[in-house]
């Protein structure tokens, strides 16, 4: 996609912070691509192979975070086939 100039750049293992409602740190999310498109929009891609309790809190936590990034989630057992 970078190569073809469908987007601007894309980086891996992308750490963000996650914050409550009172505003302090909760923890952190290392998700495993961050997509920059041509207009400047990010794009969040996790690649999973089966969904844990703990990264369902963290996948929420983030979109409460920062709902201004799209976060798309990759099945791995359907994608790698």
């Amino acid at each position: 996609m970078l190569k073809k100039g469908e987007i601007k750049e894309w980086d891996r293992q992308v750490k963000f912070s996650l914050y409550g409602k009172n505003g302090h740190q909760v923890t952190t999310h290392i998700v495993d691509f961050v997509i920059t498109h041509l207009d400047g929009r990010k794009e969040v891609h996790e690649v999973k192979g089966f969904a844990t309790a703990e990264w369902g809190i963290k996948q929420r936590l983030f979109e409460d975070n920062y709902p201004e990034i799209e976060y798309s989630v990759i099945d791995a057992r359907n994608y790698y086939r």
